[in-house]
C-alpha cells in the first residue's frame, strides 16, 4: 500500500513539473511578444479606434542650405526628392538617404532660361520630366530629370484676355497636367496636355460646392478622381475625372482642417492633407472619413511650422516640406 502511494505522489510531481514547464513556456512567449510590441509599435495614440494601420513612425529630418521650402515631388522610383525653395529661387535635388546632391534653377534676371521669380510647386511626369509652377512669372518651367532646362509654357488658349496665376500642380499616368489657377475670379483647376493645351477646366472663385478660395494642393488618384486642398475654405473637395463635384470634407476634432495646403493620394485608400496652421498631417479615407493624424506644431523632431508640400514614396516614406523650420521632415510606414 505504501508503494502505491509513492507511485501516485511521483505521478503528481511529474504532472506539476509538466504544468510548471507549460506555464513557464507560455510566460516566456508573452514576454517575447510584449518586447516585440514595445520595440515595433507604431505611434497610434492618435488613430481612431477601428481604423487599419495607423500613423507612420518618425524617421529623420533633412537639412541643407534651405530657405522657404514649398513644393515636393519624387521621381518614379523614389530615388530622388525634388524640393522647391521659393526664397532661394531654386529646386534642390535630394537622394533617398537624405543627402543634398545638387540643385537647379537660378534667380531670373533678363528672362534667363530656367530662371525663377517665385517658384512654388512641383510635379514629376510619367517620363520623370519635372514641372515647376512660377506664380509670379505666370508660367510653368519644364526640366529634365537631372535639372536641365527644357522649356517653359503658359496654357494654350484662344481666349484673348486669358489671365492665370498658377499654384499647385500634379500629373497623371496618361501624361495630363493638373494645375490650380488662383487668378482673381477664376480660382479653378486646369487640365492640360503635355503641350500646354487646355483639355478641361472646372471651378471658380467662391465658397459653394465646386468653388475654390486658393486651391493650394491638387492630387489625382489612379481612377482619375481629383482631390483639391481648398485652403481658404478650410476643406478638401473631391471631383470625378470629368470635373463633376462629388463631395467635400473638413475633418473633425484634432484632425479638422483650417488651412489645408499639400495633399497626396499616393497610398491607396488614404488622403494625406498638410495642415499649414496647426503643423499637423491629417489622414482621411477617400470618402473623407478621418483616420488618424501625426506630427504637431513646433521646432523639434516630428514637429512642423507652416508646412507646405508632401510627397509619399511607393515604399512608404512620407516627406513634408517644413517651411518654417527650413527642412524636410521624414516619416515611414
Amino acid at each position: 500500500m505504501e508503494e502505491v502511494n509513492t507511485d501516485v505522489q511521483a505521478v503528481k510531481v511529474k504532472r506539476l513539473r509538466r504544468a510548471f514547464a507549460v506555464l513557464a513556456a507560455v510566460l516566456l512567449l508573452l514576454i517575447i511578444a510584449l518586447v516585440y510590441f514595445l520595440l515595433t509599435q507604431r505611434p497610434i495614440t492618435k488613430a481612431i479606434p477601428g481604423t487599419p494601420g495607423g500613423a507612420p513612425r518618425y524617421a529623420r529630418a533633412i537639412y541643407g542650405s534651405f530657405g522657404d521650402l514649398t513644393g515636393l515631388a519624387l521621381n518614379k522610383n523614389g530615388s530622388r526628392l525634388y524640393a522647391v525653395d521659393t526664397s532661394n529661387q531654386k529646386v534642390w535635388i535630394i537622394s533617398k538617404n537624405g543627402t543634398v546632391v545638387g540643385s537647379f534653377g537660378v534667380a531670373e534676371k533678363t528672362n534667363e532660361p530656367g530662371g525663377f521669380q517665385a517658384p512654388l510647386f512641383i510635379a514629376v511626369g510619367r517620363s520623370d520630366e519635372i514641372y515647376v509652377t512660377d506664380r509670379q512669372a505666370g508660367r510653368v518651367q519644364v526640366f529634365s530629370p537631372l535639372g536641365k532646362f527644357v522649356k517653359s509654357f503658359e496654357p494654350v488658349t484662344s481666349q484673348a484676355d486669358f489671365i492665370w496665376s498658377p499654384l499647385s500642380i500634379t500629373t497623371d499616368s496618361k501624361g495630363r497636367i493638373y494645375i490650380a489657377d488662383a487668378a482673381p475670379g477664376n480660382h479653378r483647376i486646369l487640365i492640360l496636355n503635355k503641350n500646354g493645351n487646355i483639355l478641361r477646366s472646372f471651378g471658380k472663385e467662391g465658397t459653394g460646392k465646386g468653388e475654390f478660395n486658393y486651391p493650394n494642393g491638387v492630387a489625382v488618384d489612379s481612377a482619375g478622381k481629383v482631390y483639391v486642398a481648398d485652403s481658404n475654405n478650410a476643406r478638401v473637395q473631391i471631383f470625378s475625372a470629368s470635373g463633376k463635384f462629388e463631395k467635400s470634407f473638413s475633418g473633425t476634432g484634432e484632425g479638422s482642417l483650417s488651412h489645408p495646403v499639400g495633399i497626396s493620394v499616393a497610398r491607396e485608400g488614404e488622403i494625406h492633407v498638410v495642415e499649414a496652421l496647426g503643423g499637423l498631417i491629417s489622414v482621411f479615407s477617400t470618402q473623407g472619413e478621418p483616420l488618424y493624424t501625426f506630427s504637431s506644431q513646433g521646432l523639434g523632431n516630428e514637429q512642423l511650422r507652416a508646412p507646405q508640400g508632401i510627397a509619399i514614396s511607393s515604399d512608404g516614406y512620407v516627406y513634408v516640406a517644413d517651411r518654417g523650420n527650413s527642412r524636410v521632415q521624414v516619416w515611414r510606414y
